[in-house]
């Protein structure tokens, strides 16, 4: 008795779409009667003498893979019963039990097909059958090991070194299939492009899933950028940056791929009381010395906006307010001294002057003071206290709102009044319009409405009023934008009331 089967390659004589035609109106026989096989057994061309049960399922070839969708690539092959279950025998009577395909089936471009058959023998050595079912077990098993998804990853543990906020860091691994099927692979814990959702996410994957062919390989780039945000968990959590990504076989095994760096603390996203406490560069002298304590700062305004301060005075006062602090949150500044800022003030190095002449030089400085406000823990006025100022009237109850913030909030504001007031006194005063612009916002933070998020790159993030209106209704942008307004209007009377004091 022989048997023969697997995947014959004979194909169908008729085009593409008459054949799927003819499957959708289930003419099974008249597809047949174009089988080249059916058609070489018959006429004695090609396995002379076999015979195979009746045809009653349709064609189980080509198929789009993972689907029993029938082949829309571009070449449209045309559908045919590929996959075959011959037998021949001169004397032995067969009877077909069941023949059919397994349509449930699809990794493969083919479905496979099975059949049940009733054979006459007129004895069975069961010794040889026992030794017989024990190979083909064996067999069997040796087939499903090497069907079992395989592949390898460059790396597993990947080193980000020091890592800064704001400063990306880009890593790659190559994951290969060395398996013989095509392996499905994604991040169990899947890290997609950044949204407002993941404002504290400081790592993501490109691409976080795809598919590999056996030999082919892909490279995968693990993106790390620390945002303001992200930053503020950080600071607290101490220097080590760690985390582990999930890379998953489907079917198969998983990848832990460990990836560590140090990171280095910033003056970003922390509490001016924090600042104060510290007196120093934040990763120079990180906790506050004995006999410090929130009521007892050892500055009244942070270092760090001071020295920012002081370059403004000394380098950039001739540049003009809308040119020096940007205009509508475009981007302003250059990322490369944005970091040398950022630098200095974090290790308490004074600023490279020379490097930061000139203008590009100045915007950056005032752009890093811009997110210093902006990513403060509490903002310079507290959410509790921003109806005050909002409502008082320049002057005494202006002065009287001012007074009843907290010491080291009291003292940041008049120290950013009082440079507010110089750039008017050597600009002029339709310098005033500008400030309350930027300032405004920042000092007395308005929360965004859902459906809005901020970019995460170095030049937008440090932009004013980055928010990207995403899918937020006009009446809630209607109110943000109006307490907006009321807070450049409320910084405007503030300086204005320093002015008249």
């Amino acid at each position: 008795m022989v048997f023969w089967f697997g995947d014959l390659n004979y194909r169908l004589e008729s085009t593409y779409n008459d054949v799927l035609a003819g499957i959708k109106a289930s003419r099974v026989p008249h597809l047949l009667q174009r089988d080249q096989l059916g058609h070489s057994i018959r006429t004695g061309r090609a396995f002379a003498g076999f015979q195979e049960a009746p045809i009653t399922f349709h064609p189980t070839y080509k198929f789009d893979p993972g689907t029993n969708r029938y082949d829309t690539s571009e070449k449209q092959r045309t559908p045919a019963w590929c996959d075959r279950i011959l037998w021949r025998h001169p004397t032995l009577n067969v009877t077909p039990v069941k023949y059919r395909s397994h349509m449930r089936y699809g990794d493969s471009d083919h479905k496979p097909v099975s059949a049940i058959l009733t054979v006459e023998t007129e004895v069975i050595d069961q010794d040889k059958y026992a030794l017989a079912v024990k190979e083909v077990l064996r067999e069997h098993d040796k087939w499903e090991n090497e069907f079992i998804p395989e592949a390898s990853v460059s790396e597993q543990l990947i080193d980000l070194g020091e890592v800064k906020v704001l400063k990306p860091v880009v890593r790659t691994v190559e994951l290969r299939n060395t398996g013989k099927i095509p392996v499905s692979w994604f991040f169990a814990s899947a890290r997609p492009t950044p949204t407002e959702d993941d404002a504290d996410q400081w790592m993501w994957t490109e691409p976080s899933k795809g598919y590999l062919e056996p030999g082919e390989r892909q490279s995968i780039t693990i993106r790390i950028l620390v945002s303001p945000v992200a930053a503020r968990n950080l600071n607290h959590a101490g220097s080590a940056l760690n985390d582990i990504l999930i890379l998953r076989l489907e079917h198969g095994r998983d990848f832990f791929i460990s990836v560590e760096g140090r990171w280095l603390k910033t003056c970003l996203a922390q509490s001016l009381q924090s600042l104060c406490d510290t007196g120093g560069a934040v990763r120079v002298d990180a906790e506050p010395q004995n006999g410090t304590s929130s009521e007892e700062p050892r500055h009244s305004v942070p270092q760090e906006l001071q020295v920012l301060s002081k370059f403004i005075l000394a380098h950039a006062m001739d540049v003009p307010a809308r040119e020096l602090w940007g205009n509508n949150g475009e981007e302003a500044g250059d990322e490369a001294m944005l970091e040398t800022v950022l630098d200095s003030l974090d290790t308490g190095a004074p600023l490279d002057e020379a490097r930061l002449a000139g203008t590009a030089g100045a915007r950056s400085v005032a752009r890093v003071m811009l997110l210093m406000f902006e990513y403060l823990e509490v903002p310079v006025i507290p959410d509790q206290d921003q109806e005050m100022f909002v409502a008082s009237a320049e002057g005494s109850p202006m002065l009287e709102a001012v007074a009843h913030l907290p010491v080291v909030h009291r003292a940041t504001l008049l120290h950013l009044l009082e440079l507010c007031e110089s750039l008017i006194d050597k600009q002029g005063p339709d310098t005033l319009a500008v400030l309350a612009e930027v300032f405004g916002p920042l000092v007395m933070r308005v929360p965004l409405p859902s459906g809005l998020a901020t970019s995460g790159s170095i030049s937008s993030v440090a932009g004013l009023n980055t928010a990207t209106p995403m899918t937020s209704p006009s009446k809630e942008m209607k109110r943000y934008r109006t307490k907006i307004q009321a807070r450049q209007l409320a910084f405007a009377r503030l300086v204005q009331t320093l002015q008249n004091s």
